[in-house]
């Protein structure tokens, strides 16, 4: 099936509607895009897609290709990668699903089970109760906004959330 217009050539099919990736970070009206709903092992061709819209060095490329299926799911299912240093940016994003448990991660918790959006980022994303409770003072727009930007990756998460908001109000 041919792909809607704006995907780039080799774009996988399996991604349907998805924008495609991003080159550079997200505009100031935020909302990255992320392949979110990926079930399956990844093929080659899924890989190779992520690695090159990521620009990813051989080493760090070689690194994702010799993960188990389960943590390459993981990984694309984050989106691609954003930063200045893609390659590091990933080595750290394997890193840290690898030290997650799968149960962890694969679980379905009350928070995502009680439909409440804001409940469920703040769970998957291991938010502490100020960060979720900023979240929730924001307007609905600016939630979805922050929510609609991905996983919150990085050591200082609720720093990482709140700068997120600052942006998306801006």
């Amino acid at each position: 099936t041919p792909l809607p217009p704006g995907h780039p050539p080799g774009y996988p099919a399996m991604f349907p509607g998805m924008p495609p990736p991003p080159m550079s970070p997200p505009p100031p009206g935020c909302g990255a895009a992320v392949l979110g709903g990926f079930h399956q092992q990844p093929t080659a061709q899924d890989l190779a897609v992520f690695i090159e819209y990521n620009q990813l060095d051989p080493s760090a490329a070689s690194a994702l290709r010799e993960q188990t299926a389960e943590v390459q799911q993981r990984v694309i299912n984050e989106g691609f990668l954003t930063g200045s240093n893609k390659s590091a940016v990933l080595m750290s994003r394997i890193r840290r699903i690898r030290a997650a448990p799968l149960e962890t991660a694969a679980a379905p918790s009350a928070a995502a089970l009680s439909g409440d959006a804001v409940a469920r980022f703040a769970h998957e994303n291991r938010l502490d109760g100020n960060a979720t409770s900023v979240l929730r003072e924001q307007p609905e727009r600016i939630q979805r906004r922050v929510m609609d930007e991905g996983p919150i990756t990085g050591q200082n998460r609720s720093a990482i959330l709140i700068s997120r908001i600052r942006r998306c109000q801006s």
